[in-house]
């Protein structure tokens, strides 16, 4: 029996009774103290995107995670699986609570190793699958606002709308003044992502996951109000560059308005080689020719993109804006200049002119507007998904 002065001081009578409380005998029969192992606890759970996981370790009833029996926890350590980790070298006091978002599909084992202040360790593992939750969109046949939110009188853009600004000119109605447009300016317009005005955007990632607003890299858009799914053009030189460009060519003579088109601007001018308009990433740069290779590639996880009609792509212009009137947070790399070729950002729509066969419908994104041109004509191209 161990017996304790009640002269002891308090400090004194604590440590003896924690040697006494906790201790294992040595070969020499002397008392020595035993560390307990700390504990590790794992929980990860997909989000909603699919490829997001959060991690915590403590399940929903608050029970045990991260914790130390005999002292505290000194470093934690989380091998995601895919080449990333993170590490704390804060003492652990709260839940651990992270976020990672994996780059691709695949089955990824996380590893938790936990230190206490002893140097003990200890460690759980969790393998998981992860897959992007993909975007089916389907067309709302919904027309999107012009993009206006100024007003103006006979001479000049004004600052607002107001009848006081608008003076004599107050009578009338003006564009700004109804529609999504003057909703979002009045902040009386939900929308389901972001955007200039009246439109409404989401960005979407390369496997067809949608992403927040603040992303940096996307590969296409999502309209929230029409159910369109757009390209993003590259910068990179790649098959999608913003700088190539197609001849109009559809072999399908029950769309094509009786003229098939042109596969090259080769078969057109001689001096130009077959192929170079649109980089040599195809062998033949064609309209056709293109939808077809990015099907190949399965943009953002879908494999039926097409050019656009006339309509579709006439929702895209924001005629609030020019050179280009698009809205670039959402659409950057949009051809817009007078180059060499008048091209004038002219991209291609799908659609024959009626009237004359060997024309097709074009939309100008240094404003916004619509025309028609000759199918031999190398201009640009964004492409669609929609799912009617």
């Amino acid at each position: 029996m161990t017996h304790f002065s009640p002269l002891l001081p308090h400090a004194i009578l604590a440590s003896t009774l924690l040697l006494a409380a906790c201790h294992d005998k040595g070969d020499d029969g002397s008392a020595t103290l035993v560390n307990e192992k700390p504990i590790a606890a794992l929980i990860a759970t997909p989000a909603a995107d699919g490829l997001t996981i959060t991690i915590t370790d403590k399940a929903v009833d608050a029970a045990k995670g991260i914790y130390d029996p005999d002292g505290r926890i000194v470093k934690a350590e989380l091998d995601y699986g895919d080449g990333q980790k993170y590490t704390s070298t804060t003492v652990l006091v709260s839940d651990l609570n992270l976020t990672h978002t994996y780059a691709a599909d695949g089955t990824y084992t996380l590893t938790l190793t936990v230190w206490d202040d002893d140097g003990a360790t200890a460690t759980v593992s969790k393998t998981l699958t992860v897959k992007a939750t993909k975007v089916d969109n389907v067309a709302t046949g919904l027309l999107n606002d012009t993009g206006i939110t100024f007003c103006a009188n006979d001479t000049t853009l004004l600052a607002d709308c107001a009848p006081a600004t608008l003076g004599l000119w107050a009578t009338l109605t003006q564009d700004a003044q109804k529609g999504r447009d003057a909703l979002a300016a009045q902040g009386k317009l939900t929308k389901a992502g972001a955007g200039n005005a009246g439109f409404d955007y989401t960005k979407i990632g390369v496997y067809g996951e949608k992403l927040p607003a603040t992303a940096a890299v996307w590969n296409c858009v999502l309209d929230n109000h029409t159910g369109l799914l757009w390209e993003v053009k590259t910068a990179d030189g790649g098959l999608r560059d913003w700088r190539h460009s197609y001849t109009w060519y559809n072999p399908d003579a029950t769309v094509n308005g009786g003229n098939a088109g042109y596969q090259d601007a080769h078969d057109v001018k001689a001096t130009v080689a077959a192929g170079s308009t649109c980089g040599n990433t195809l062998g033949q740069c064609n309209t056709l020719a293109f939808a077809a290779k990015v099907n190949e590639a399965g943009l953002c996880g879908h494999k039926d993109w097409q050019v656009p009609d006339q309509e579709q792509l006439l929702s895209l212009p924001d005629y609030g804006r020019s050179q280009p009137a698009i809205d670039t947070a959402y659409f950057p790399n949009t051809a817009y200049s007078c180059d060499a070729g008048w091209r004038c950002g002219a991209y291609w729509s799908s659609s024959s002119v009626a009237a004359n066969g060997g024309s097709a419908w074009d939309v100008y994104f240094t404003g916004g507007g619509d025309y028609f041109n000759g199918k031999q004509y190398d201009y640009y191209v964004r492409l669609v998904r929609t799912r009617q």
